[in-house]
Order: structure tokens, then sequence, then C-alpha cells
């Protein structure tokens, strides 16, 4: 029964009205270039052209925003008055939907897998060298040495309150899975780099192949299991990520496989396969430590109430998980004296602040302290942990139309869903992963951009919601439920054409600075001996390594004494710093006088200079 609240219908259909014509005013005035004067008046300073490049990709998002929500709530404010409107409008989406359902399963499977595979191969083609990210080109790094025989070790030291023995030096931070199958590539071709794309696109298109199988476990139901199967393909973010070079398309991988073999009959050999997978998550990705536990425990339950049992086979699938990690604990133990010692600049500074590790000069074996675990402190002290959440959820929403949907609205329809859905028990595995996983990205890890591998979870619950709002029987305050189908399906296409239209015009803002390590790295080729490093005036230190093949550490924020014993310590030679460095690596190059002096200098772009200086 269609609401007979005329004033909602008009506020709502007013209120779309009203958001595209600020959308038209935004295209028009909302320009970096056009209120640059403004800008610079309240930073205080004038923004480099990069810097204006940037806030224009904020002020694209707020007109993608303007422009969805706007035809949204018209949409909607017309299909509540005009009930004709709505069942045209849904019997069209009926036409195409029957020729989706027709096919059968294996054929639906293998055109959604082709499509998307063939989909982020294109898009990976836009992708090169000088858009690699941080972890990316750390990640190759690693990926480079394992093959050529190195042992895992790098080149490059980011957290400088950590300071091992020399340069280069045992990993400790970066998960082992995700190098060791680039390294694989070594056998294949020596591009490590079109080798990562090309296995990272091949792991987002078995992404929806994945959901299908685990929405049809979970709901028995066909329609459902398509509709999540469809949702994840168009789902922007999993593309994005599917031409980068990072873990988290890996950790999504298993972590379905990991709920599909236990949604099954939990026979020894799915347990076994389920430890198995749980222990390559965990080397994928640390934080399945902590998620994948009780999403276990729950799936366990679901499939058998005897708690005795239930204990026994938890214990089972953890024997397994341990067994199969043994080796890499090991390792970190013989290196650290912690079994679970993960890098202090990621985990415990977001937590306990710079201050806290900033005193910490020192071997690896010198700085294991009980905090150190961040896992225990999390537990001690949860005020922090909290504190810290709100933070990254401030800087999460604040981020791009995908993650504010993802952020504001799908939580309302996940609770939707519970209270108003039916059979909604099967859920609680994936509701408690849900909701663990948002703990811990958003209160522990230190980088926002993880929540995506939140994103199948979330498609399965709307697959759910659609199959139902697609009929009248499902009521929202006494509106036809089929009111809010176009609306989810014009936000989610609209959401995958920006992500395909941004991939292809990606361009990475740092993109200078690379082109900069180039030219550097060319510079002290000849002059540079093997145990001589680079420092350098950025976080970018691995994108330089990869670039030059050069030991390199990043700038310490540390008094010219400490620093001076860093430079000697690791045999630096050359001193990187850009014109928008921090004023106290400016400092600390001044202080040093003549055992510094300039030996090149290079523009990234207009009225922003590098400088290189040799160290005597």
């Amino acid at each position: 029964m269609i609401s007979r609240n005329k004033k909602i219908q008009q506020i709502i259909y007013w209120l779309g009205a009203l958001l595209l014509s600020s959308f038209l005013v935004a295209c028009i005035f909302l320009r970096a270039s056009f209120l640059a004067p403004l800008i610079n008046q309240i930073r205080g300073h004038i923004v480099t052209p990069v810097g204006l490049e940037k806030i224009d990709t904020y002020f694209l998002s707020i007109k993608i925003l303007l422009f969805l929500w706007g035809v949204v709530f018209l949409y909607v404010g017309r299909a509540l008055k005009d009930p004709r409107f709505l069942e045209a409008s849904i019997g069209k989406l009926k036409t195409w939907w029957r020729w989706i359902i027709n096919l059968n399963t294996k054929k639906f499977l293998i055109i959604i897998f082709v499509v998307s595979f063939l989909l982020r191969i294109g898009l990976s083609l836009n992708f090169n060298e000088f858009n690699l990210s941080h972890d990316g080109a750390h990640y190759l790094s690693l990926a480079e040495s394992l093959a050529h025989g190195n042992g895992f070790i790098s080149h490059a030291l980011w957290a400088v309150y950590l300071l091992p023995d020399s340069i280069p030096f045992p990993d400790l931070y970066r998960a082992p899975l995700w190098p060791y199958l680039l390294s694989f590539g070594g056998f294949i071709t020596d591009n490590f780099f079109r080798f990562g794309l090309l296995i990272n696109s091949f792991f987002g298109a078995l992404v929806p192949v994945l959901l299908y199988l685990l929405t049809r476990s979970v709901t028995k139901s066909e329609q459902t299991a398509r509709i999540a199967a469809i949702i994840i393909f168009l789902n922007s973010a999993l593309i994005n990520w599917s031409t980068t070079l990072l873990t988290e398309l890996l950790y999504v991988v298993l972590v379905l496989l990991i709920l599909i073999f236990l949604y099954k009959k939990q026979t020894i050999d799915n347990l076994f396969i389920g430890g198995v997978l749980w222990a390559l998550a965990f080397l994928a990705r640390r934080e399945a430590l902590v998620v994948l536990p009780g999403v276990i425990i729950l799936i366990l339950w679901t499939r058998n109430r005897k708690f005795k049992a239930v204990c026994w086979r938890f214990i089972f699938v953890l024997a397994v998980f341990l067994i199969c990690i043994f080796p890499w604990l090991n390792r970190t133990y013989q290196l650290t004296g912690d079994v679970w010692y993960s890098d202090i600049k990621y985990h415990v500074v977001p937590v306990f602040g710079d201050d806290y590790v900033k005193d910490y000069i020192g071997s690896f074996r010198q700085l294991t302290p009980p905090e150190s675990n961040v896992f225990a402190f999390a537990i001690r002290n949860p005020v922090a942990v909290f504190r810290h959440a709100c933070q990254q959820c401030w800087d999460f929403i604040g981020d791009v139309p995908l993650k504010i949907f993802s952020s504001v609205f799908l939580p309302l329809l996940l609770l939707l869903g519970l209270w108003r859905g039916r059979r909604y028990r099967q859920f609680y595995p994936l509701y408690f992963f849900l909701c663990s996983s948002l703990i811990f990205y958003l209160g522990i890890s230190y980088a926002t951009r993880y929540i995506f591998v939140l994103v199948p979870v979330f498609a399965v619950f709307m697959a759910f919601f659609l199959e139902n709002w697609s009929t009248q029987n499902f009521k929202f305050f006494k509106w036809d439920g089929r009111v809010f189908v176009l609306p989810l399906i014009i936000v989610l296409s609209g959401a995958f054409i920006f992500g395909i239209k941004s991939n292809i015009e990606r361009n990475s803002f740092d993109q200078p600075k690379l082109v900069a390590f180039k030219k550097v790295a060319e510079k002290t080729k000849g002059g540079l001996a093997p145990d001589e490093a680079v420092m350098i005036s950025n976080d970018q230190i691995y994108q330089y390594h990869y670039f030059s093949g050069q030991n390199c550490l990043q700038f310490p924020d540390a008094n010219l004494t400490q620093l001076t014993d860093i430079i000697k310590k690791y045999k630096v030679r050359y001193m990187l710093i850009f014109a928008d460095s921090p004023k106290s690596h400016w400092q600390n190059i001044e202080e040093m006088g003549e055992q510094v002096k300039r030996v090149y200098q290079g523009n990234l772009f207009k009225e922003q200079y590098y400088y290189l200086y040799e160290v005597d």
C-alpha cells in the first residue's frame, strides 16, 4: 500500500529537485581553479597544482553524491505519488531479469567471470609503474628479493623509530603470502609488475563466482545468489583495487573460501581445508587472527548446535591453523624474540601516539615490551582504541561517495533486513564478520581503505533485500518495498560508472615525485656503493627503492645528534629533500653546514623544486 501522506511525498520529491539543482550549480562553481584564491586564503599558502587536483577529486565526489541522491529522491517521490509509474518501472526491470535468471548456472558463472576478468585486464593496461602505491612497491621489491634468492628482506627503512643493525634487513611487517605469489612470476616473466596485475585481476574476477556459491549456500535461493554476484561485479571499489598490487583481494578470496567450505557439511576434510585457508588468510593479512575466530565458531554453531561438538571442531581447525603458520611465527620469534611481532610504526603509533616510540632507537631485539602486542593493548585500553576508531570513522566518512554509501546507507539496510527480514538467523556468521571487521579496521588498523573487504558481505545482504523488496510482501513504514529497488540499482550503477571512469583517468597525485625518484636514481647510480644509502624526506621510500634498487631510508624527525648517528650507522651518502618537506628537515640540513653539499636541483612542477645533497 502506497503511503497517503502527501506532505512526505512532496518533501521527498522537492528534496530531489533541490539536490539536482545543487548539482548543476556545483558543476559551474565548485572547481578548485575557480575557488583557488579562497582556498589559498583558507590554507594560508599557495596551493600547488597537485593540491588543487586533489581538492577537485573531493569536489567531484560531492557532485556525484548530489546527482545520485537527487535522482533517487525524485524517483522515490514520484513512485510514492503515482503507483502506475512504480508498476511500469518494476515491469521493465522484470523483463531484463527474466533473461538473467533463465541462464543455466554454468553459463551464468562463466559469463560473469570472463566479463569481469577481461574488464580488469583492460583497465590494468592503463596502470603503469608511476601509479604504484607505497605498499605495492614494497610488495614488488620483496617479490624480486625472493625470486633472486635473497630472502624476505627489505632495502628501504620506513619506520625510522625501529632501527635494524643494517640495511638491508629482515622484513617483519609485511605478511608473506602475497610477495611469495608475486615471486612466482620470476619463473614465467621478469616483469613482476605485470604478472601481479594479472593474478590480481584473476582474484577480482573470482570474487563474484565465490560470492554466488556462498550466497546460494546461505540463503538456499538461486535468485538471491545471482543478484549478489551481479552486485559485487558492479562494485567500483573492487574493480579499482583489482588493478593494483595490494593484498586486499587475495584476503577477500580466502575469506569467501573459508565461509564456503565451513558452510558445507562439516566433515574432517572441510574442517581441515578451513584451517588451511584460515592460515593462508593470516599470511595474507594479519587481521585474520582477530576477525575470523568468532566467525568460524558461529559457522560451526549454525551447522551443529551441540556445544561439545562445536568446541572439538574449532580446536581441530585451530590446530591446523597453528601448524600451518608455525614456520612463519618461528622465523619472527628468532628475529625479534616476539611471536606476534608487527611493525610498531603501523600498529602502535596510531593508538599510543608518536611520543611513545620516538625514544626507541636500537635493534629489533631491544624493542619487545608487552605493549608491542597491540591486540593485548586493545583489550586493556578500550578507551584509547575507541577514540582512535572515532577518528578513523570521521576520516572514512569524508573520503569518497562509495565509502559514504557503504558506511551510512548499507548498515541501515543491514539493520532493516535483520529487523524485518525472514530466516535471518542464517546471517549471524556474516553479521559477526561484518561487525568484528569494522571494529578492527576502524579501531586498530591505521589505514581506512581496508574497509572495502567488507563489500562482499554487504552484497549478500543487499541481494537478500532486493529479492524481498521486489515483491509487495515487504513493507517499510507502510510503503511498498518495491519503491527502493530502482534507487539501489541507480546508486550501484552510478558508482560503477564513476569507478570505471576514475580508473581510466587515474593519474597518481605523487607521480611527479616518482619521476623525480627516477632522475635522482640515475644521478646517484655511479656514486653510491652497494652498502651505502639515500635518505629521503618523504614517506615514499619503497617507490624510490623500486625505481633505483638502492638502499634508502626515511628522513627521521630527530635532533641533529640523532640524525648524525643514523647517517653514520647506515652510511648515508645522499639526502633528497623537497620544497614541501617539514621545516625540521630543512633546519637539520642547515645545521649540518659543510657536512653536506648540494649536487643537484630538479623541478617537480611550477615553483616546486627538489634538492639532492651529498654527505661528506
